[in-house]
């Protein structure tokens, strides 16, 4: 019986059989119209390279032996030859010739044996090919990055390539010894959930592609991409399961590495235009202070300056503020808040940054609530909408500002947890632009942090902006009308602003003793005349462990009714102090001095705290101490 032999072998085969009729055969096998091989039994060698070296033949005449011609391909030495189509059903597979040297052949081939030939080369091309994919299938598999696994249905394993043990570590007989389920999924709840997933996948049901948790054999586990599919076995045996599987825990380490390295560089960007705003502020300052202390000034041009001198401390310490909220080492705290004139200060700030040929108009409500905010981000927030506004609108574009009363529109692109049903009226903030309007591209990531479509953009996209409202549960809404419009919508607070009397002669702390404890003198210098000018005894400690040793030998009449204790000394943490003062009798109000808010509530075991941020001004920490003082009387 003729079977899926090699074309060799069947020509082989095919000579056995023949040789009562010729003295050599060739076999001529086809695929279609190409010629796919040449097989030569008994054949000099001389005539086989010379078969093989001649052009092959067209196809019609290796199916149709009319057209065979003998004086090609260094056949000279044989005399005879008969050519026989082979067919398989409909096809041509190929062509058998026998050679004889002196007389034609005694008698034909059977018929019998010509109608086997056929259908045994059709399969004996099949199984070439079948052999020649298995060879590079065996040839490819280790060249991938990818790695794959093939097993038989009942555990036997087929193939594991060189990729998919560097992934995990197991080696093959590993794999074999113990499964691979029960090496990558040592956790048995896991492992029953994939096994039903592999059942599942060999019932038929096409093929899966899932993310999986695998357990390398050094016990450390990756993420990977997984693609599973099922092959029958063509001779009814089990099927194979194969598993291509992706790495993509590697991946996705590259990519946050990649974010890091971008976020370093915007954060760069950012720090360098905070410096570029705190030395046009450093400037203001110092020159005011030069004309206070070289010239004699009217008292209102000193008051002036005065005035100019507070008003950039101010704005220093929002756009200080602001970069510790964008390096998240501060956190954010919204409160009762002038929405007006905060939106106010942030416009004169920005001004001077727009071109000579740019509008920047402000339209301000007098009448508004107060809203909730954290000052410090939304001033970060409005600065990043006064940039981008003022690069889209180009040279000659007009940008807006405005705030008013709004009802929150139902389909705003954004609203953070907690925020109010549409239809409830809030604090509108309108930033608009004439220029180009935001591109489908820019729509679609609004909210990616560093991502810009500009050339030297900050690249924060409006997820400052949302990180504004989110944390004051407000929301956000964008379109085109045609220009950009931004639309930062701010609940209206029902809690009244925290204002700050001002700073009176007549301020009598009737003599009460106040420890300030901090490391910077011009701090301590100008808290100390605040507090003493308000009536108020003060003993400064720049050193915790000067405060410890003062404590332990106080006495009652002198220890303090409040301290002003800074977060960060030189030798200690803030609390850390408040605690060992306790322990030596010091049980004492504390007003926490820090330009950093901390991110927790903070605990004083001497009796009640609160927070103050610096920069602070003397009449906001007078103001401070009073108000703890008198809590604590109550």
């Amino acid at each position: 019986m003729l079977g899926a032999a090699s074309s060799r072998e069947l020509a082989e085969i095919a000579a056995r059989h023949a040789r009562r009729y010729a003295d050599a055969v060739m076999l001529h096998a086809l695929d279609g119209d190409r010629l796919i091989g040449l097989a030569f039994v008994n054949l000099p060698a001389e005539a086989e390279a010379a078969v093989t070296s001649a052009h092959a033949p067209d196809a019609a005449s290796l199916t149709d032996p009319a057209l065979f011609d003998m004086s090609a391909g260094g056949l000279e030495a044989f005399s005879h030859a008969t050519a026989i189509a082979l067919r398989a059903g409909d096809r041509g597979v190929g062509r058998l010739t026998l050679l004889c040297r002196s007389a034609p052949p005694r008698e034909e081939l059977p018929d019998a044996l010509i109608a086997a030939l056929g259908p045994a080369l059709g399969r004996s091309l099949e199984a070439d090919a079948q052999r020649l994919e298995a060879g590079l299938l065996k040839t490819l598999l280790p060249m991938l990055s990818e790695g794959v696994i093939i097993a038989n249905s009942d555990g036997r394993l087929l193939h594991y390539n060189r990729s998919l043990q560097e992934m995990v570590g197991w080696s093959a007989e590993d794999i074999q010894g113990s499964g691979w389920t029960n090496l990558v999924y040592p956790d048995p709840e896991y492992r029953a959930e994939i096994a039903l997933a592999l059942a599942t996948l060999v019932m038929g049901r096409g093929s899966r592609g899932t993310e999986r948790w695998l357990t390398r054999e050094d016990g450390r586990r990756v993420r990977a991409a997984i693609w599973s599919a099922i092959e029958p076995n063509p001779l009814g045996g089990a099927p194979a399961l194969i598993g291509v599987m992706h790495d993509v825990s590697a991946e996705e380490e590259e990519l946050q590495r990649q974010r890091r390295e971008e976020g370093l560089v915007q954060l760069g960007e950012r720090m360098s235009a905070a410096a570029h705003d705190l030395n046009n502020l450093l400037c203001a300052v110092l020159g005011h202070a030069e004309l206070l202390g070289l010239h004699e000034l009217s008292p209102a041009l000193k008051q002036r300056s005065l005035a100019t001198i507070a008003r950039a401390a101010q704005s220093g310490a929002t756009i200080v503020q602001g970069l510790l909220i964008t390096g998240g080492t501060t956190a954010v705290h919204p409160a009762p808040t002038d929405i007006g004139r905060l939106v106010r200060r942030a416009v004169d700030l920005a001004r001077p940054e727009f071109g000579l040929t740019q509008r920047l108009r402000s339209d301000q409500s007098r009448s508004l609530p107060l809203g909730e905010a954290d000052a410090a981000q939304l001033h970060r927030a409005l600065n990043n909408l006064l940039v981008n506004a003022r690069e889209a609108a180009g040279d000659a574009g007009v940008i807006e500002v405005s705030t008013h009363l709004a009802a929150l529109p139902e389909d705003a692109i954004y609203r953070a947890p907690g925020s109010p049903e549409p239809g409830v009226e809030m604090v509108r903030i309108r930033v608009t632009d004439t220029g180009p309007g935001f591109s489908p591209e820019a729509l679609a990531h609004l909210f990616v942090p560093f991502y810009t479509t500009k050339v030297s953009g900050h690249g924060i996209g409006l997820g400052v902006v949302q990180g504004a409202a989110r944390a004051c549960r407000g929301a956000l809404d964008v379109h085109n009308a045609p220009g950009a419009v931004v639309d930062l919508y701010l609940p209206v607070s029902d809690r009244p602003e925290v204002s700050h009397p001002q700073l009176a002669a007549s301020a009598d702390g009737r003599g009460r003793w106040i420890w300030l404890i901090e490391e910077n003198p011009q701090v301590i210098e100008f808290s100390e005349v605040s507090l003493s000018a308000a009536g108020f005894l003060v003993r400064s400690f720049s050193r915790c462990r000067d405060a410890i040793l003062i404590a332990r030998t106080l006495p009652i009449h002198l220890r303090p009714e409040v301290m002003v204790l800074d977060l960060s000394l030189a030798d200690g943490h803030g609390t850390h102090l408040a605690t060992q003062l306790a322990e030596e009798g010091i049980l004492a109000p504390v007003v926490w001095i820090s330009g950093q808010r901390p991110p927790e509530p903070l605990v004083n075991p001497g009796g009640p705290s609160v927070f103050l941020p610096k920069p602070y001004s003397g009449q906001s920490l007078t103001y401070t101490v009073t108000r703890l003082l008198e809590d604590d009387e109550e």
